[in-house]
């Protein structure tokens, strides 16, 4: 009786890390990867945060937005002043926060992507990097390029999963309309508000806007919508205010130089950009191929709908504006993108795969449009070996450039 529990439990056990084997690797490789950067000393934002706060907490005061700071100062406490374990364990802490929010949408809805699979799916969309091409690139894997892979910023590491639950919250909002939900998703908007606000610049334009279309211009529930973005929009106001008319970092950082918001089209990315095409495309192959061979998809779906205009609303915002100052070359207005990428890829690799899964097994169907679906899933392949030799090159050359 015993040995036969036992048995039991050891299957259940090996079952359990069967369909969960990426997220447990993905898990230690980021603990692994984050310390790495310090032990290698591999120069990243995430070091440079904690410089800014050492200068505020130095001059009595604190950065704006705060949320991660003050997670990491918080931390630090336990940690006897280390600034170092406290920023490891928040961005592999959000880093595999991430992973299974991403886990949990591809596992989501009518046919749903099964538990082995949906694993191994969601560790590659971690890895997605744009295509590197030898001949052109020479040593530039990041710099003017898109991605959704971000391993040197901690603030949007940070950010990461309030912006991919706030989109899973509006999704729900859009197939079934409630109070609740509208509340839930101004709570999480003001958590982004105070980490890293980057991704509500195209989320208080697409949400309302794919509101508008699903449920009509006359609608209450597009109306409540837009009166919750537009209290978003006046705290993003209140919050630039903030950052640019009274701003500690620019006396402590940047010698006093101040800095305002310009409409620079294409500036920020044309500085670090050398060839602009190929950037544009090998960072966009996959969801190009998506748009151009599966048309049809995005007129009948709203998740693929409602993905691709967050991600169109985010590139617009990145190639019209700009800060001034020392800050331009900082491209602040590109943190929206990674974000929004994600999201794109997620619910763009789903929709691929989704329409050929044709039993509860959850095995492949090569019937009708598979042919389209391995060109597509060919491109994304592509894209995700690119990103695994990206993490290479940041050990080998000790830069995520």
């Amino acid at each position: 009786m015993v040995s036969s529990k036992m048995v039991l439990e050891k299957s259940s056990l090996i079952s359990i890390i069967k369909s969960n084997f990426f997220g447990i690797f993905y898990s230690f490789f980021v603990i692994i990867f984050f310390y790495s950067i310090f032990k290698l000393q591999i120069p990243t934002d995430v070091q440079l945060h904690i410089k800014i706060l050492s200068e505020y907490l130095n001059n009595g005061s604190f950065p704006n937005p705060p949320l991660y700071y003050f997670s990491i100062y918080l931390l630090n406490i336990l940690f006897e002043n280390n600034f170092i374990y406290a920023s490891v364990i928040i961005l592999s802490f959000a880093s595999i926060l991430k992973f299974y929010l991403v886990k949990f949408y591809l596992g989501k809805n009518e046919f749903s992507i099964k538990l082995g699979k949906q694993d191994f799916l969601a560790f590659t969309i971690m890895f997605l990097s744009p295509i590197f091409i030898f001949f052109i690139d020479n040593s530039t894997w990041y710099l003017g390029k898109f991605t959704s892979t971000i391993w040197h910023n901690s603030t949007i590491i940070f950010v990461f999963p309030f912006c991919i639950w706030l989109f899973l919250e509006s999704l729900k909002y859009l197939k079934k309309p409630g109070v609740f939900s509208l509340l839930k998703m101004l709570i999480i908007s003001v958590l982004i508000i105070l980490a890293k606000p980057s991704f509500l610049f195209a989320f208080i334009v697409a949400f309302p806007f794919i509101c508008m279309y699903e449920f009509g211009l006359f609608n209450k529930w597009f109306y409540y919508v837009a009166f919750i973005c537009l209290l978003i929009l006046c705290a993003l106001f209140f919050q630039k205010n903030l950052i640019y008319h009274n701003s500690e970092l620019d006396k402590l950082i940047y010698n006093d130089e101040k800095s305002k918001i310009i409409i620079a089209p294409f500036k920020v990315w044309l500085a670090w950009s050398k060839y602009p095409i190929s950037n544009f495309l090998t960072s966009f192959v996959f969801i190009l191929s998506f748009i151009t061979l599966k048309f049809r998809v995005i007129k009948n779906d709203m998740e693929v709908r409602y993905s691709i205009l967050l991600l169109l609303v985010s590139l617009i915002v990145f190639f019209t504006f700009a800060e001034s100052g020392a800050r331009f070359w900082h491209g602040n207005f590109y943190w929206q993108i990674p974000i929004c990428l994600l999201i794109a890829n997620m619910v763009l690799l789903k929709k691929t795969i989704e329409p050929h899964l044709n039993n509860s097994k959850g095995h492949v169907s090569f019937g009708r449009g598979w042919q389209k679906a391995k060109i597509i899933l060919f491109f994304y392949s592509l894209q995700f070996v690119s990103g695994i030799f990206y993490v290479i090159e940041i050990f080998r050359t000790k830069s995520y450039f």
